[in-house]
């Protein structure tokens, strides 16, 4: 599934003497991107941990001192990394919640909301591994201190949806700021999940109806008795 074409970074010609194209010369401030562009290709190539300072100038075609030059440390290309791509995902995570839900079909803009964020995930799969990795940064050989700002951003999307859910009264078994927030926390893990599931290349879901699925695994649990 995961894409392995190298990226190609702007070069001014080869150097005199040496089968190597020379990059072009940027500054540090314009040269970062085209960086951070190399570093997601090697974390979709070879995992986080092979996201190496070494690797990420061999992906963007630079000298390991111009590198340097832009991010001091392996640390700081993945946490630049995981700023940038977060942004992009965490604006689809929170435009994909809905300003209202229709109290007589919940699951029409339950399933809705689903269907948007299964789109943002499935238009950017290379973004949502880095996050997905960053989200198990004990595992997948993430730093300690990316995975924090991810859990950081993703609180952010959970504390919307717990908000949401006590305005439309989704979930009416359910009391307090506490429950309503591993509600929340459960309703993303379900999209989590499943957009997971959409990136991989064994399943033959389409996002409408993976979508459609999740809402009602999310309503069943919502709408069921609570014991006493």
């Amino acid at each position: 599934m995961w894409l392995t074409s190298r990226i190609d970074p702007l070069h001014a010609g080869g150097a005199e003497g040496t089968g190597r194209p020379r990059a072009a010369h940027l500054g540090p401030e314009a040269r970062r991107p085209l960086v951070l562009d190399a570093a997601l290709q090697v974390w979709n190539d070879l995992g986080a941990a092979g996201v190496t300072m070494a690797a990420v100038a061999e992906q963007a075609q630079v000298s390991k001192p111009v590198l340097y030059e832009c991010f001091e440390s392996k640390d700081a290309v993945l946490l630049a990394l995981l700023e940038r791509e977060e942004r992009r995902l965490l604006r689809s995570a929170l435009g994909s919640l809905p300003e209202s839900v229709d109290p007589d079909d919940p699951r029409r803009d339950v399933a809705r909301a689903y269907r948007s964020f299964f789109d943002a995930v499935s238009l950017h799969p290379l973004s949502w591994r880095v996050v997905f990795d960053a989200q198990q940064a004990a595992t997948s050989g993430v730093p300690s201190v990316v995975g924090r700002r991810y859990r950081a951003a993703r609180a952010q999307v959970v504390s919307q949806v717990a908000v949401l859910l006590e305005v439309a009264e989704l979930a009416p078994s359910f009391h307090g700021p506490a429950e309503l927030a591993v509600v929340a926390e459960h309703a993303v893990s379900l999209a989590e999940r499943n957009g997971w599931v959409l990136l991989q290349d064994d399943h033959d879901w389409q996002a409408d109806t993976l979508a459609d699925l999740v809402a009602r695994i999310l309503l069943s649990g919502l709408s069921g008795p609570t014991p006493a």
